[in-house]
């Protein structure tokens, strides 16, 4: 089971690493603008008035993704010292962290649910 885990962590890894750069697809302001990503956010021209919401947005989905990815990384330190507890506790957490998101991405929590079984 560790090593299947331990290959599901590591794609969650990757996947995480990616949130704030290929995004999904969430609007702004009241005509409902799809600004999908970090850089979109960004590039907006200054004269759209959510710009500051839309950059928030993605730059809170960047620092979430990071503490995710840490914990990830833990877990898989944790996994290679036989500590499956505390690799647990650090699964929770990242899917704890992900849960204002999962409307857009299921990452983490399938690997929680498969790792509590």
């Amino acid at each position: 089971m560790n090593k299947e885990i331990i290959q599901m962590i590591k794609k969650a890894i990757d996947q995480t690493k990616e949130w704030s750069n290929k995004g999904w697809s969430i609007t702004f302001g009241p005509g409902e603008i799809e600004v999908a990503s970090l850089k979109q956010a960004i590039d907006l021209q200054n004269t759209f008035l959510y710009k500051e919401e839309a950059v928030s947005y993605w730059n809170t989905v960047k620092i979430i993704s990071e503490d995710i990815i840490r914990s990830g990384e833990k877990a898989l330190i944790a996994l290679e010292k036989g500590d499956t507890k505390f690799a647990k506790d650090m699964i929770y957490s990242a899917q704890y962290a992900e849960r204002p998101y999962e409307k857009y991405t299921q990452t983490w929590k399938p690997i929680y649910n498969k790792f509590k079984n």
